[in-house]
């Protein structure tokens, strides 16, 4: 019996583990704190170097930087999104599939349009973005609900249709997530 509990991947008791594994984290978070204060005087040095001491530019800093981020969180999202509806759900017979393909480089160009309108300061460029933008959401909001008169068609008729594969019932949830996650982007 003594050789079944001693055969482990390792030979360490458990009440000598238990007891390690907090004081490993308690060490490693200190490091992650005294390094992230570090990093945070560093660059809040550069930017009070690089924009001044003006609040309003620096609030105009922070919100360029937040949109920043969100192009990049909605690069990520929108291509997501894309290679998972082109990969798992359409078929090439379909006209969505076309109009997604054709869609998936655009965006990603609009989409660095919109940094560049940003960073340059262009209202030409920000305004075509913008609509683009627009173009995007109706998209998505057409297939959620698309996907959401499908669903009841399918509960109300109790069968399934040509595009209910299942590949396309493991992936409706995460596919609407991201999709509400981009039309809030």
């Amino acid at each position: 019996m003594e050789d079944i509990a001693g055969s482990g991947v390792s030979n360490i008791p458990i009440d000598v583990l238990t007891t390690i594994i907090p004081i490993v984290i308690s060490v490693a978070e200190i490091a992650y704190i005294g390094l992230s204060w570090k990093i945070y005087h560093e660059f809040g040095w550069k930017v009070y170097k690089f924009l001044g001491a003006d609040r309003r530019i620096k609030k105009m800093y922070a919100v360029y930087q937040i949109y920043e981020c969100l192009v990049k969180f909605d690069v990520f999202f929108w291509a997501g999104f894309s290679v998972q509806f082109i990969w798992l759900v359409l078929q090439d017979t379909d006209w969505e599939y076309y109009v997604t393909c054709a869609a998936l480089p655009l965006s990603l160009v609009l989409l660095v349009e919109g940094h560049l309108a940003a960073r340059h300061e262009n209202k030409w460029m920000m305004a075509t973005f913008m609509m683009g933008c627009v173009g995007a959401m109706i998209y998505f909001i057409y297939k959620v609900g698309g996907w959401f008169c499908l669903s009841m068609k399918t509960c109300l008729n109790d069968s399934t249709t040509a595009h209910q594969s299942p590949n396309v019932q493991g992936s409706r949830t995460i596919q609407t997530c991201v999709e509400i996650v981009d039309c809030i982007l």
